[in-house]
């Protein structure tokens, strides 16, 4: 099973990117029998465009052959196309990303039902509000 996670870097250790359209690339985790197997970097190239950095991502996704998405907040553009494309999003604020991993295959995340979310928490957890 392919996992896209939202990443500032290629590195297991880095903590997930909240956002999910302007992420600056998504690490592949690929899992077998509950066991990272393979991680692969995918560059996003939507980071800087000025219109639909989400639809033109949630395409990255679905495109990439994903059913899973860790990230933080995602559009409703975004979140429509991955929804009706079979892909269950889960939300990891704070978390490094092998964490993330492990909490999804102990079933310990929080799936995103909803676009939008908790910008305004995420945004006061970091300080800036």
């Amino acid at each position: 099973m392919k996992i896209f996670v939202s990443a500032y870097k290629n590195d297991m250790e880095s903590e997930v990117c909240p956002t999910f359209g302007r992420a600056p690339l998504f690490l592949v985790v690929e899992l077998e029998d509950g066991n990272v197997n393979k991680v692969t970097e995918v560059k996003n190239t939507n980071t800087s465009v000025a219109r639909g950095a989400g639809i033109s991502t949630a395409q990255l996704v679905v495109n990439g052959g994903c059913k899973v998405l860790i990230t933080g907040n995602v559009g409703p553009n975004a979140f429509s196309m991955l929804d009706e494309s079979g892909v269950k999003i889960f939300r990891a604020f704070g978390m490094k990303i092998n964490d993330a991993i492990k909490s999804y295959i102990e079933n310990r995340l929080d799936k995103i039902t909803s676009a939008g979310g908790n910008r305004g928490r995420e945004r006061f957890r970091r300080g800036k509000i």
